[in-house]
């Protein structure tokens, strides 16, 4: 009953879009996709009635679910409760013109079935990372995944590539749709000539578009990787016709979503750097190399595994070791895989080294470990529940307007 139910909202969701026909863009690629679909909404907004998800809605289920508007949590899995109120929102609603959809690969086969099945106009790959090697076995294979989506847009279309990546900037060759780019390379239509932080936190970028100089100020942005995801939603909005000096002015209010490096106020006055949603190798490392730029007395590094890596798995933990021995102060280590990485670190350089089998045994012992102007990194792939320990290092869990420093 429950796979017949997901089968007869599927097809409500096409139903839906063949009668409504928005404009559907899609994302996909490794990282980036939720922080990319939030500014694609915030830089269409002004000028388009655009239905996105708060969350990551990126499974066949949620895609369905997200292209009719639903809540899921809201819905607690009921199928006949989920299409009686995607009905009753269509009958009360203002339907959207735009819809952007999150694109998520599992496993080999999801984006082409989204491909497949869904009219997209306008396709964002945001990178390609060294994410579910236990299944795709090469980045390579995570490229050619993604290229599904790249493949299939119509000619009308058009296609938003990261022009900083080799294996995404390769795909322009894979489409009959018009290509635009996004990026520090010098053939980039959506340019970043140049970024520096505004004091501690936040960016100002300067960025060339259709030969026009513009200004973008990110006060809220910590992590300098987020920045890409950013133009790729300027690109969205030049293709659309959007007024860049408006769509530049409204991403200024963006916030990364939940878990993705955000900066929080900690126990004790430290400050969290809550990368906690998920974790890739090149995403590790990043994140190290933030924990490694921002001012502190001491730098905590809590890391649980990367899971899904297959054969890459010893390599990528030996890397993720020897980079916290040159950056933390406090290596934290939970799970199998992580224990490793400690090993390594132990070997290398002068960082206190402990380890945990689960995240939920962390925060007991870490929450008082905390001083003032320490900065805690806390990341991890998704089933390590790397959020527990954030939750409980939290200065005030409860009170959700003292969580956010910026």
């Amino acid at each position: 009953m429950k796979q017949l139910g997901k089968l007869i909202l599927w097809q409500r969701a096409k139903d839906y879009l063949n009668k409504y026909q928005p404009t559907v863009i899609g994302i996909a690629g490794s990282t980036g996709k939720t922080i990319a679909k939030d500014a694609i909404t915030i830089a269409l907004k002004k000028s388009h009635r655009v239905r996105s998800t708060p969350l990551s809605y990126n499974t066949r289920i949620g895609v369905a679910l997200s292209i009719l508007g639903i809540n899921k949590s809201v819905i607690r899995n009921n199928w006949l409760r989920l299409l009686t109120n995607s009905k009753l929102k269509e009958l009360t609603n203002v339907e959207p013109d735009v819809i952007a959809l999150e694109l998520g690969a599992d496993r080999p086969g999801d984006i082409n079935y989204f491909a497949r099945h869904l009219p997209f106009s306008i396709g964002v790959i945001t990178n390609i990372q060294s994410s579910h090697l236990r299944l795709f076995t090469s980045k390579e294979l995570v490229a050619h995944e993604m290229k599904s989506l790249v493949v299939k847009l119509p000619e009308e279309g058009t296609v938003i590539l990261n022009a900083d990546d080799p294996l995404v900037l390769n795909m322009q060759d894979q489409t009959k749709a018009k290509v635009i780019t996004f990026g520090q390379a010098a053939e980039a239509t959506i340019k970043l000539l140049r970024f520096q932080r505004l004091d501690t936190y936040g960016f100002a970028c300067e960025l060339n578009i259709a030969n026009k100089t513009h200004e973008l100020h990110l006060p809220n942005i910590v992590a300098p990787h987020h920045i890409p995801h950013i133009l790729a939603a300027l690109a969205v909005a030049h293709t659309m016709q959007v007024n860049m000096n408006q769509a530049i002015q409204r991403l200024q209010s963006i916030k990364p979503p939940p878990g993705r490096m955000k900066l929080l106020k900690g126990h004790n006055n430290a400050k969290l750097l809550d990368d906690s949603y998920s974790a890739s190798p090149e995403g590790m490392l990043a994140a190290l190399n933030l924990l490694k730029e921002l001012p502190s007395k001491r730098k905590i590094a809590i890391l649980g595994d990367i899971l899904d890596l297959g054969a890459q798995t010893l390599t990528a933990h030996r890397q993720v070791g020897e980079s916290s021995a040159d950056i933390a102060d406090v290596l934290v280590t939970v799970g199998d895989n992580m224990r490793h990485a400690g090993a390594i670190a132990l070997e290398r350089g002068n960082v206190d080294i402990h380890h945990f089998d689960k995240s939920q045994d962390v925060g007991k012992w870490l929450h008082d470990f905390m001083h003032q102007d320490d900065l805690v990194l806390i990341k991890g792939s998704r089933d390590m529940h790397m959020e527990q320990v954030v939750r409980r290092l939290l200065a005030d869990p409860d009170k959700d307007s003292n969580k956010i420093i910026q």
